[in-house]
């Protein structure tokens, strides 16, 4: 018996449609060098690249004409570097953050500091994973409950939870998130 939980499903993948990806990596590698992507790009860079190669395939242009390659395989690379600056290059994040559009928003949850600057895209994200694990330690606290079957903390925990979830949903809404 294997325990494949929460593991990767790579069989999920057409590696086929990689195959454009791929040749725009050795077409890149040629140019520039190998792996000189990772060194790091500014992320709007990437950003504006991507939706040129987006844009160009919508008007029905199928090969970008100066690597001869399509625009499709283009587009995924974008998102592949834009994936890797958020993970590994976040001195790279080059995008603008509107001072006039700064909210801010903490202890939203019984002294859970959650962020400060929620229109901040790189905030957001430290945002979500605050109150992921708020949710998390409610519901571990939940299972601790159901394994002594207390039923008063049950209760109240599933408030917390429902608590927390309003909170949040009430303050992406009223700042045009969701």
């Amino acid at each position: 018996m294997r325990f494949n939980n929460d593991k990767l499903r790579w069989s999920l993948i057409d590696f086929d449609s990689l195959e454009d990806m791929v040749r725009v990596l050795e077409f890149g590698a040629e140019k520039y060098d190998d792996n000189n992507w990772k060194k790091g790009l500014k992320t709007t860079e990437i950003t504006e690249s991507l939706m040129r190669h987006l844009f160009a395939y919508l008007r029905g242009e199928d090969i970008d004409p100066e690597s001869g390659l399509p625009h499709t395989g283009h587009i995924m690379c974008n998102a592949m570097f834009l994936s890797y600056m958020g993970k590994f290059k976040k001195d790279f994040d080059t995008r603008f953050v509107d001072k006039n559009k700064e909210q801010k928003l903490c202890d939203i949850v019984k002294g859970v500091e959650i962020g400060k600057k929620v229109f901040d895209p790189r905030a957001t994200e430290r945002t979500v994973d605050s109150a992921i694990a708020a949710e998390a330690a409610l519901r571990k606290r939940m299972a601790d409950a159901g394994e002594t079957n207390s039923e008063g903390t049950l209760k109240e925990i599933l408030s917390e939870l429902k608590s927390l979830n309003e909170k949040i949903t009430n303050h992406f809404n009223q700042n045009n998130f969701i």
